[in-house]
């Protein structure tokens, strides 16, 4: 008779079991190497490290650059005089908006004047000699010479005016005044210092690799640190054309909008660029170790039931994971606690807990098939690559004590019926001993050998034969 709660308990051990695959695997290793792998199994326990590992796999990680530059403003045009000269007026003060053109400093008229003065008495005597030239009462030469006088003049009085007035060339605010009314402009400093700050911009270096990536009017991110919540968007204006030969990066200059002036020059901004999504391994942060004194980064992976040691090329920090560029592929298992006892080659006990399984209801006498039990071909001894899954259910038959199981050893049809009938025995065997050796009773665990006789699949295919190398636990009532 089945209790209440061994039925609940069954369904915790189906839960388990559908987890792992309904299609199973032995991976079958190259003969030969078996001493080899006995050998490493055999390591004194005293110098083996109980450590926790995690699987790592590959996902979609946007390929995100953050580069950091200060905010410059788009165009600054210092306001000053060509020629030295008393300043006769300022008319803005610092944070003034100005327009362009707008009359921003009056310098002393005083030679203007006199230049003006001279121009219109030039003109008229240009204007009496030009009578007499065409009567024949002046000569060439006179002509052409105060012709050139009064041009001379004109550019004179222009030039004149031009440092007389100053006006903005652009649109902007007014950002220094060095210069009060009334003192001796002598050329060494601008009076003013106007900036134009919509928009404004951002040169930033890229590394070289991206070049053929980077292209003109690309939408960027641009974030300010006094501004830790806002998001700005930027767009690449202008990409120099050469690579810096020190650095190997090139210049970009990136352009925000800035139309409500949030955005001020002398920032610190730092600016990030999408270049789309790859798939990349990532691992947790709590698996990466910095080598003192250096910027290497490791990891320590579990193989064949030792630790190796891996040195890594990382990308981003994404949350409390890493984005990994080489050193590791996906599949590899990871410490993430025990490194500080690890060294290369040190033998290590994986150390799995399943109690966090959310999986569907089972009922009793249904099979499963447990994925990753592997052993050498034509051998029965167990890899240290098949204790994850042991483990597993491990702990779920020591959470339920009042369950029951059948271990099953099946094959493909290699080989004779007898020679089949032996392996498969031995593989049942060794599973219901590893087990015991944790634990779980004996008389909770039947074995049974059907060699080729309970295909899965058709034996014509590798991949059928594949299917059919496999060990099933069946939940007993």
């Amino acid at each position: 008779m089945i209790t209440k709660n061994s039925k609940i308990q069954k369904s915790n051990i189906m839960k388990f079991l559908h987890s792992i695959l309904i299609v199973a695997m032995f991976a079958l290793y190259a003969c030969g190497g078996s001493g080899a792998k006995q050998s490493q199994t055999s390591t004194s326990q005293d110098s083996t490290v109980l450590v926790k590992v995690q699987t790592v796999n590959q996902q979609p990680v946007e390929q995100l650059t953050e580069l950091t530059g200060n905010i410059e403003a788009y165009r600054v045009n210092n306001i000053a005089p060509t020629i030295p000269g008393r300043i006769d007026n300022i008319l803005v003060e610092v944070g003034n908006r100005v327009q362009k053109g707008q009359l921003l400093v009056q310098m002393d008229k005083t030679n203007l004047v006199q230049a003006q003065l001279q121009l219109a008495n030039a003109e008229r005597e240009l204007g009496r000699v030009s009578e007499l030239f065409r009567s024949g009462s002046a000569t060439q030469q006179q002509y052409d010479q105060l012709t050139s006088q009064v041009d001379v003049l004109r550019e004179t009085v222009r030039n004149l005016a031009e440092n007389t007035e100053l006006h903005s060339p652009i649109d902007g605010v007014v950002t220094a005044r060095t210069f009060d009314a009334k003192n001796i402009y002598s050329g060494a400093m601008p009076i003013l210092t106007v900036m134009q700050v919509v928009p404004v911009k951002v040169m930033v270096s890229i590394p070289e690799i991206y070049f053929p990536q980077v292209k003109t009017g690309t939408e960027v991110r641009v974030r300010l640190d006094v501004y830790p919540d806002k998001n700005f968007t930027g767009r690449i204006n202008i990409i120099y054309p050469t690579i810096d030969q020190l650095s190997r990066t090139f210049r970009a200059e990136v352009t925000i909008a800035n139309t409500d002036m949030a955005v001020r020059p002398g920032m610190f901004a730092r600016v990030e660029l999408n270049f789309g999504t790859m798939n990349h391994v990532v691992v947790p942060d709590l698996a990466v170790i910095k080598q003192p004194g250096t910027n290497t980064r490791y990891v320590f992976t579990v193989e064949n039931g030792k630790a190796h040691r891996r040195e890594l090329q990382l990308g981003r920090l994404i949350g409390n994971q890493y984005e990994v560029i080489s050193g590791i592929d996906a599949g590899a298992q990871v410490v993430i606690a025990g490194q500080s006892r690890l060294l290369e080659q040190t033998p290590v006990i994986i150390d799995l807990v399943a109690h966090d399984l959310t999986l569907p209801k089972g009922e009793s006498g249904a099979k499963m098939v447990i994925e990753n039990i592997l052993f050498n071909t034509g051998e029965a001894i167990l890899l240290p690559e098949s204790l994850n899954e042991l483990n597993k259910l491990v702990n779920l038959l020591r959470e339920s004590p009042n369950i029951k199981i059948k271990v099953s050893g099946h094959t493909d049809n290699t080989g004779s019926e007898a020679t089949n009938k032996t392996l498969s025995n031995n593989r049942a065997l060794s599973v219901r001993n590893y087990l015991i050796s944790h634990g779980i009773t004996g008389e909770r665990i039947e074995y049974n050998d059907y060699g080729f006789d309970h295909p899965a699949a058709s034996n014509n295919t590798e991949e059928g034969r594949a299917a059919n190398r496999r060990v099933e636990i069946k939940i007993l009532d």
